[in-house]
């Protein structure tokens, strides 16, 4: 008599969906989508060497491909960090990823009609949702982003600027001359994680004998994520998968929105 168990079979399956990010659509997480355009911009860079940063929260687990602003330069590039956040809820100086944007591809003054720009990151960053970071634009030119209304408009985090002749890395809120404060206009750009369950994820067949066959066993796959997902063809994975066969198969070649559930796997 043999004991088999198929719990390799179901790991594999698990690593498989678990890594299938780079087919989500892309959507907006978080977002602060007033602009305020009657009242100018708040500098980045020239001669202060202004840096401006958002605080965000994510709000579902994904990567963060690109970040929009209402943001214009006059000369110069335009850096974009994604940093990390410290215990009073500012940047620490970590940074997760970056990217140069060319000033030239966006505007040179600010518009009379303002619109946020795609600001793409070539280096992709993960996060869980709840996770905080700090996206943080700075400059060695002269550019500008439009500001947002005042009062905490954004509640899941906090805009902040750093300055000469401030002390380097010294974060103050941007508020105006009354100390009211306000956030930036901005959107996060995440392509969600898929995320899926499977249940139960090992099965102990028992004793085997021989020549005979155990009582089969269902496996379901649910769609617990908000995204959709595609299986391509399920096969077993084992030391001695000629032991074991699948007997129905409604998952290979499926695709599964967030309302759908696979329950007729049999081994």
């Amino acid at each position: 008599m043999k004991k088999l168990i198929i719990s390799i079979v179901m790991i594999f399956l698990t690593v498989v969906l678990s890594g299938e990010w780079v087919n989500a659509t892309p959507m907006i997480d978080q977002q602060q989508p007033v602009i305020v355009n009657t009242v100018g911009g708040v500098a980045i860079g020239g001669t202060y060497e202004e840096k401006l940063a958002q605080v965000v929260t994510s709000g579902i687990s994904g990567v963060l491909t690109e970040v929009r602003f209402p943001v214009a330069c006059s000369s110069g590039d335009l850096v974009v960090e994604i940093q990390g956040v410290n215990a009073e809820g500012q940047p620490n100086g970590v940074v997760l990823t970056s990217q140069t944007i060319p000033g030239t591809s966006l505007p040179s003054f600010f518009p009379e009609v303002a619109s946020f720009r795609s600001l793409p990151l070539s280096a992709p960053v993960s996060f869980s949702a709840g996770d905080r970071f700090a996206i943080v634009l700075s400059s060695a030119g002269e550019c500008g982003v439009f500001q947002g209304p005042i009062g905490d408009s954004y509640s899941e985090g906090n805009a902040y600027f750093d300055a000469r002749p401030n002390q380097k890395g010294v974060w103050v809120c941007i508020c105006n001359f009354a100390g009211e404060r306000f956030d930036l206009p901005f959107q996060t750009i995440v392509a969600p994680f898929i995320q899926v369950s499977i249940s139960p994820t090992s099965h102990d067949f028992g004793s085997v004998i021989i020549g005979n066959t155990s009582a089969p066993q269902t496996f379901t796959i649910l769609n617990t994520g908000i995204e959709d997902f595609s299986i391509g063809t399920i096969t077993l994975t084992d030391t001695t998968p000629s032991e074991f066969y699948i007997l129905n198969d409604n998952c290979s070649g499926q695709t599964w929105t967030d309302t759908d559930f696979i329950s007729k796997l049999h081994y």
